[in-house]
């Protein structure tokens, strides 16, 4: 008897279901709807809706519910109960397995390293144990761990130069806005609106934040912690799971509750509260640091603010509140058409890359480079000759290259063949050296920075930008 077997019949189970058992667990709040609303009692979903489930009771009743479906044979039970309990077993031991002793988490590790392909585990090495600590405490302790890296390294001097490097860009963007032939003058007018009432959140996002210290006693005064590793770990999700569970849905699935923690290296924009959020984890090396030129710091952090900035209308042409009118999306969509085009073309170990799955953030990879490389030129126009001295004199390169250099480094990482086009299939984002090669190809100030001759590799005569 095969999984596909229950898996099929699971499947037929729900549909044919009333489903009364989503909506009668003891704490009647085990429906999460992801983009309904959510609502109880009879017809509350159906068959084509996401939900998930976290009250345990729904797992027994959902398995009762197959036994049912075999009980005039006891072969078929008996091979239900023992597949569910196989599945869950599973997926029980693997919630733990860093939390047990012996060899189950490396080899764990290892198996995630040879199946998935991508990202730290194929370093070959594992996180320090300091830095499972840090990562086990501040998923437990989001807010006091938040608030406590972002007061501990944010000083005035970043503050300042954060500052600077943000309104720079924001004004570079307006201006390209403003200059576009792509926009009408009535959507030119709409956007430099919404461009204006942009709000940006440095630090941590300060929307969904808990800092004072009455709230954060009361939001962990049910969790009492132990000696042990393992039994800790039981008690948070034991605490996380019914803190879940509480009638507060409207917050868990509404898109614009989405937030970073400070400690987090990943900015984004929501275009729900027109914000865009710079985490602190981003202001720490390798994109800035004591003694950083600041050629360095625009190329990385300023391209991440950039790139976050423009993500305000890489969605102008579909999105129902977009401030363009039709004229404008369509002249949108032509240009990204043809970007859409050239990254399709590229190849990584034989895949081919999806220009249009990827058109949101490559458009963005494209603007953000050229919104830092304008904005670097801007912030060191009064810079010391001294120092694009001392740079070449140290490194042999040009202050224009080091940009360049530092841009690309954002983009180092390691890609398996064997697991490249499952990769591929579900990232947004290009293959990471065509965020590099797509945007620089485009970029007229790459070719002069590097001397790339006329219709070569890095240098081709068509160039697409949209802004």
């Amino acid at each position: 008897m095969t999984d596909a077997f229950f898996v099929s019949n699971l499947r037929q189970t729900w549909d044919t279901s009333n489903l009364a058992l989503l909506v009668e667990t003891p704490s009647n709040e085990s429906l999460y709807s992801g983009h309904s609303n959510p609502v109880r009692g009879e017809g509350a979903i159906t068959a084509n809706t996401l939900v998930e489930i976290s009250d345990p009771t729904f797992f027994q009743s959902l398995v009762l519910e197959m036994t049912k479906m075999y009980s005039t044979n006891e072969t078929l039970a008996k091979q239900t109960r023992q597949f569910f309990g196989n599945y869950f077993t599973v997926q029980l031991i693997l919630s733990y397995v860093h939390h047990l002793p012996g060899k189950l988490s490396e080899i764990h590790r290892l198996y995630r390293a040879s199946t998935e392909g991508y990202g730290s585990v194929t370093t070959g090495k594992p996180l320090p144990l300091w830095e499972q600590c840090v990562k086990w405490v501040a998923d437990i302790f989001p807010e006091p761990v938040d608030q406590l890296y972002a007061e501990d390294g944010y000083g005035k001097e970043e503050a300042s130069k954060v500052e600077q490097i943000e309104t720079t860009i924001r004004a570079i963007f307006m201006s390209l806005v403003n200059a576009s032939d792509m926009l009408t003058d009535a959507s030119r007018v709409a956007s430099l609106k919404e461009m204006a009432a942009l709000r940006v959140f440095i630090g941590h996002d300060n929307m969904d934040h808990v800092d004072d210290a009455v709230s954060l006693e009361s939001k962990y005064q049910s969790l009492n912690l132990t000696d042990s590793y393992l039994t800790n770990e039981i008690l948070v999700k034991r605490w996380k799971t019914w803190k879940n569970i509480i009638p507060d849905i409207a917050s868990w699935w509404r898109p614009e509750s989405k937030r970073a923690s400070s400690y987090s290296a990943s900015a984004y924009y929501s275009p729900w509260k027109n914000s865009l959020v710079i985490p602190a984890g981003l202001e720490r090396p390798p994109m800035m640091g004591p003694g950083y030129p600041d050629v360095w710091i625009i190329a990385t952090f300023g391209f991440v603010f950039s790139h976050e900035l423009a993500h305000e209308f890489t969605y102008a042409d579909t999105d129902e509140e977009s401030p363009w009118d039709v004229l404008s999306k369509s002249r949108f969509r032509e240009q990204t058409r043809l970007l859409q085009q050239q990254y399709s073309a590229y190849r990584l170990m034989g895949v081919a890359l999806n220009g249009v799955r990827t058109s949101s953030e490559d458009v963005a990879d494209n603007t953000g480079v050229k919104l830092a490389f304008q904005a670097y030129k801007e912030l060191t126009v009064n810079q010391s000759p001294t120092i694009e001295q001392l740079i070449y004199s140290h490194l042999n390169y040009t202050q224009d290259q080091l940009f360049f250099l530092a841009h690309a480094q954002l983009f180092c990482g390691v890609y398996k063949k064997e697991s490249l086009s499952d990769i591929m299939s579900f990232d947004s984002h290009s293959a990471s050296p065509f965020r590099i090669i797509g945007p620089l190809q485009n970029l007229p100030e790459f070719s002069e920075a590097f001397k790339c001759p006329t219709d070569s590799y890095m240098n081709p005569k068509t160039k697409n930008t949209i802004w």
